[in-house]
């Protein structure tokens, strides 16, 4: 099951927004093999910020999030030795089944009138730009109680790319300390280059789009597990011949980072002020799982805390046994 839920970190319109979201991340935490995260705020921000747009209409941000998404499947689309399938795809992103929920970034980003021109971007740019928080899809909060870093990577490089520059740019990254691992397990960053749709207009030589399972990103250095091996796995993909492109070269990042722990305890601290003052409640009353008592709600949070204690977990040496102590 792949799932791209768009959540909201600010006030919402719907004041029961706080109970729906624990509601929906207990499924997405339970039932769901592989959930991609993108932000309302995040999306809002990118918009504002990087494409200088100060009222972002609804088609807007779904451009954006329709461009994340396709470029997250061009290997599937446009297949080459690996990476062909969506399970191939995610496998090496999730270690372990309940930390599932992938970051996305990327970039460059273009509005439709720098479309004209084609920019140059290089590989290292790009794969350097997809470690910072500013191209993230996600808010994220920095929590200095725990060191979080990566649990894994996957870049999709996009356009006329020299397995080369893929290679000098991952050796300049792990020279520069840009992306630090879980402890224990590998760190890894994959990269796949993909090829682009020719009927798809981009400004840039290179671009890319970042996936992350991610607890913090620190402006440009990243930081990895310490329970796994430290890498970045790139695949190579080709471009869609029907897409107009204005960028050469262009990059995806899929990353498994543990700060999406910072979006689910801001879920879980609005949760609590509602139901606190049992505010709103008559709504879901009415409804036959709630007739009778409350019990979906507070399971659903513990659901939520749970998930969030061991995003925590994983950013510690003894996250393998912490699982046996949990189990």
């Amino acid at each position: 099951c792949f799932d791209t839920p768009n959540v909201s970190t600010v006030s919402s319109d719907v004041v029961v927004q706080p109970y729906n979201s624990l509601l929906t991340l207990k499924r997405l935490t339970q039932s769901a093999d592989c959930v991609v995260v993108l932000d309302n705020t995040a999306l809002n921000r990118i918009a504002t910020d990087r494409l200088h747009i100060q009222n972002p209409s609804f088609t807007q941000i779904n451009k954006l999030v329709s461009t994340i998404m396709s470029v997250s499947t061009t290997t599937l689309r446009y297949p080459s030795y690996m990476n062909n399938d969506l399970i191939g795809l995610i496998a090496p992103l999730i270690p372990t089944p309940r930390l599932h929920f992938l970051m996305t970034g990327y970039t460059p980003l273009t509005t439709d009138q720098e479309g004209a021109s084609v920019r140059k971007t290089t590989v290292l740019d790009v794969m350097r730009r997809l470690l910072q928080p500013k191209n993230m899809m996600v808010s994220t909060v920095h929590d200095r109680s725990a060191a979080h870093c990566y649990i894994s990577i996957l870049n999709i490089i996009q356009g006329e790319v020299d397995p080369t520059q893929v290679h000098k740019s991952l050796q300049r990254i792990r020279e520069r300390k840009l992306a630090q691992f879980i402890p224990w397990g590998p760190a890894s960053i994959q990269v796949a280059l993909s090829r682009k749709s020719p009927y798809i207009q981009s400004a840039h030589r290179v671009s890319g789009l970042m996936l992350a399972n991610h607890t913090i990103i620190s402006s440009v250095n990243a930081t990895f597990s310490l329970w796994g091996p430290a890498s970045i796995q790139v695949a190579l993909s080709r471009k869609s011949p029907y897409i107009q492109s204005a960028h050469r070269v262009s990059g995806l990042m899929l990353a498994n980072h543990t700060i999406i722990s910072s979006l689910f305890d801001r879920a879980l601290q609005q949760y609590d002020k509602l139901r606190k003052r049992e505010a709103f409640l008559e709504q879901f009353r009415k409804e036959a799982m709630f007739r009778d008592n409350l019990e979906e709600l507070d399971n659903s949070r513990e659901v939520v805390q749970e998930l969030v204690d061991e995003y925590q977990a994983a950013t510690r040496e003894d996250y393998l046994t912490w699982k046996e102590g949990v189990v």
